[in-house]
């Protein structure tokens, strides 16, 4: 019985060959996409999954008001947080890589991924220590702990303990070497210092947010109350000591301010969060809402593929319906036709399989360098869900035709009359109007997401950044002297040919600053700190409502004025606000003019509030300046920045090469996240109009030699050609047409949803949906008229001579 039915099975892939081979494609491709998808999915899931802290240590996040939430706490809060019966042990961090240049035996070493971190750290993240103590790696303060890879990098074969690396100005001993046996962590640190354990002594401000605080748990049940005595904490270290400055109770003091709000986030999850200012880790989120719809769409093309392949086998089954018929006659049961349908399945989804495998070999590589991933597909790890898959997508496939052919008399089998039921073509126009809705979805969404991210581009920003390059003002020279040598910097800089203007600023584009509390009137507003030069704004195009610029011409604009943006006045509701004075840090200053929102970290972020004051006026914020600003002449770029380097050198910044990068480049950054949807959009609606199309193809062609002699029986009784096409084609353009119409609701709900990522968004009108539906009709008109086209042409004799 198997060998006739492998034989069955060998004479009609052979019989269509052409369908047989685009339906194991079409198979296999949406096979690659869901496995590729979900090592994606698994990769970015498994960080911190090894840690056994995973469930116990938490992030805390302190939520400032509705647009500020930091996970930072005051250096002061460790001794207290201590003091909880529920709290294990807490540890302070910078939750962000530095990188710079070490010089080791007279050599210049880059290094990159450098975090600084308490002597705890390992009680938090247990790596694996191979040199050194295992279970206090720093052997005492001012002490660094290596990775393995990065040990080799800067001393090569030699022994790293006891050698010495200088970092931000302080010198620190090599205590120990880790490894992380490529586990994925949230700090993929290459080297750690022990710096904050100085800090946490130096420290004793509740009110500076200083470093990322995580928390190890005793129960991780108690986290409510944790929140609860954090909040508690600050209320009695800093609330009743403001209320108390200034001469009023406690309950009125916070009747007037916003109360900062605090929750944990255990680590488990820090990876997956889709909120990303819940992240207190270095590797951040993963691009979750990427993630989630590489998974989605991947899905609904193995579905498509699923539905292709049920239509295509449904529609040779009634081509095949005499020798089903037959079989029924002489004594097949349901289950001997439920069997060879499966085992014919299996074989194809087992030729399906083995092609996409292939195509995952091949495509993997792109795939990484794509998303910036190290997926691994390993066949063996991976076995147990391909396993599962492939048993889901035979029965799946295998059973439905076969119930379907099962459901029908022997003699309408005998007939021939499948075709015609209602059974048959409910089946086969339903699957093929789940295909349009998929197709039309996935054509939607890339002309919404291509709008959306044409309108990104094109929006203007409120600043010109073509000509002006940022260059990194990090270095050696230590983070207090930023401010006075920013001024020989300058005059330097303005002697070289190219060079036609330099500025600075604390805020720059897609590079976060520091932030502070700004009061008017009993209203209070977290803003950005924009230490900056007096020109900064003229250089980079960034308008004024009315008013002035901060001039050196007057004494107090380096004192006591300042200029906020539209932010701070909507938030604060102030009216006529030049001349009015606001409290900042302890200090009042005086408003001179309002600078107009411009967008600082990308479309999805709303208008930052931004306080701008010249960089001397207060001198610690003025040494938070990173970059220095430079307007080009583009004519020779590669001198000047040459030019630039050296004069890096010769004011101590840097003993290697610069760091630059235009701002507009620097901003765009900040798109790549929709690109890659718009991209990932695009790649999977070409393999979904192709297996559409191709599904539609194969049933219109089954369908319609089926029918040849009803059109051969047309054309004798003198049916024109045109008017048989039109016959032939409309039951696709009127399933085209349902399709759409369904497509419709879930494509604008689900695209919205993408949208209300994005603070500044376009509409969803009916553009796109005109424009999908034209599209799907042109298309479906196209691949049936061919084919009823080629119907029409048929040699009348051959299917009427024997009638």
């Amino acid at each position: 019985m198997l060998k006739n039915w492998l034989k069955i099975y060998w004479y009609q892939t052979m019989k269509h060959k052409m369908y047989f081979l685009l339906t194991v494609i079409g198979l296999a491709i949406g096979i690659a996409a869901v496995v590729l998808s979900s090592l994606y999915y698994l990769e970015e899931s498994s960080y911190d999954q090894w840690n056994p802290n995973k469930e116990k240590v938490f992030v805390v996040a302190s939520q400032l008001d509705k647009d500020n939430i930091w996970t930072k706490l005051p250096y002061p809060f460790k001794e207290k947080l201590m003091e909880s019966s529920s709290i294990d042990d807490v540890l302070f961090l910078n939750d962000y890589y530095e990188s710079g240049h070490f010089v080791i035996d007279g050599k210049i070493k880059a290094y990159n991924h450098l975090v600084e971190v308490e002597s705890n750290f390992f009680d938090f993240f247990p790596y694996k220590v191979i040199k050194g103590d295992k279970q206090k790696p720093f052997t005492g303060p001012n002490t660094a702990v290596l990775r393995d890879k990065m040990a080799t990098y800067l001393f090569g074969n030699i022994d790293p303990i006891g050698k010495v690396i200088e970092y931000d100005q302080k010198e620190y001993v090599v205590s120990g070497i880790y490894s992380l046996e490529e586990k994925r962590s949230s700090f993929q640190a290459n080297i750690l210092v022990n710096s904050q354990d100085d800090k946490l002594k130096e420290n004793t401000n509740w009110g500076s947010y200083n470093a990322t605080a995580w928390v190890k748990l005793k129960d991780a049940s108690k986290k409510h109350e944790i929140e609860q005595f954090i909040q508690k904490l600050m209320i009695d270290n800093l609330y009743r000591k403001l209320a108390k400055g200034e001469g009023v109770t406690l309950e009125k003091y916070m009747a007037n301010e916003k109360l900062e709000t605090y929750s944990l986030h255990p680590l488990e999850g820090q990876r997956m969060l889709k909120n990303k200012m819940h992240n207190g880790t270095a590797e951040r989120t993963a691009n979750v809402q990427l993630l989630y719809i590489m998974l989605g769409l991947s899905t609904l093309i193995l579905i498509l593929s699923v539905l292709n392949y049920i239509n295509m086998v449904t529609s040779q089954m009634i081509v095949r319906s005499k020798e089903i018929g037959t079989r029924k006659v002489v004594g097949a049961s349901k289950q001997s036709l439920w069997l060879q349908s499966i085992v014919e399945t299996s074989l194809t989804v087992v030729i399906s399989f083995a092609l996409a495998m292939v195509i995952i070999e091949f495509a993997l590589p792109s795939v990484k360098v794509y998303l910036q991933t190290s997926i691994v597909f390993n066949l063996f790890h991976l076995l147990p869900y391909l396993v599962v898959l492939y048993v889901i997508l035979v029965l799946m496939v295998g059973t439905i035709p076969a119930l379907f052919m099962m459901s029908f008399k022997t003699l309408e089998v005998l007939k021939g009359k499948i075709d015609n039921t209602k059974k048959g073509l409910r089946l086969k126009r339903g699957m093929l109007v789940i295909q349009f809705v998929v197709a039309c979805f996935f054509i939607t969404g890339a002309i919404i997401v291509q709008k959306q991210l044409d309108y990104m581009l094109n929006k203007d920003l409120g600043f010109r950044g073509e000509q002006v390059m940022a260059v990194n003002y990090n270095g050696s020279i230590p983070w207090e002297q930023k401010r006075e040598t920013y001024p020989s910097v300058k005059e330097d800089l303005l002697q070289i040919r190219g060079v036609l203007g330099v500025t600075t600023s604390s805020v720059i584009w897609g590079s976060g600053g520091s932030s502070s509390r700004l009061y008017y009137n009993q209203q209070s507003v977290q803003v950005q700190n924009g230490a900056m030069d007096y020109n900064f704004l003229e250089m980079m195009q960034i308008k004024l409502k009315e008013g002035r610029m901060l001039s050196s011409v007057y004494a107090s604009d380096s004192i006591s004025n300042v200029l906020v943006n539209e932010a701070v006045i909507t938030e604060l509701g102030m009216d006529n606000p030049i001349g009015k004075t606001i409290d900042w840090n302890e200090e009042k200053f005086t408003i001179v003019d309002v600078v107009e929102n411009y967008h600082m970290y990308g479309l999805k972020t709303a208008y930052i509030p931004t306080i701008f004051m010249y960089y001397e006026t207060i001198p610690w914020a003025g040494n938070t300046i990173n970059f220095v600003l430079l307007k080009l002449d583009m004519k020779d770029v590669d001198y000047t920045m040459r030019e630039v380097e050296k004069v890096w050198k010769k004011r101590g910044i840097t003993n290697t090469s610069i760091d630059y990068e235009f701002v507009d480049s620097v901003f765009e950054k900040t798109f790549q996240s929709t690109k890659k949807e718009r991209n990932v959009f695009l790649i999977l609606n070409g393999i979904v109009i192709f297996i559409a199309l191709f599904g539609l193809y194969s049933l219109a062609s089954f369908t319609i030699n089926n029918r040849l002699k009803e059109v051969a029986i047309h054309k004798v009784l003198g049916a024109d050609s045109r008017d048989l096409i039109v016959n032939l084609s409309l039951q696709y353009i009127l399933l085209a047409l349902v399709g759409f119409v369904i497509s419709v609701f879930p494509s604008y709900y689900l695209l919205n949803e993408w949208l209300k990522e994005y603070a500044f968004r376009i509409e969803i009108g009916l553009f796109p949906f005109v424009l999908c539906f034209g599209v799907i009709l042109l298309l479906t008109t196209l691949i049936v008229w061919i084919k009823a086209w080629s119907a029409s042409r048929l040699n009348i004799l051959r299917y009427i001579k024997y009638e």
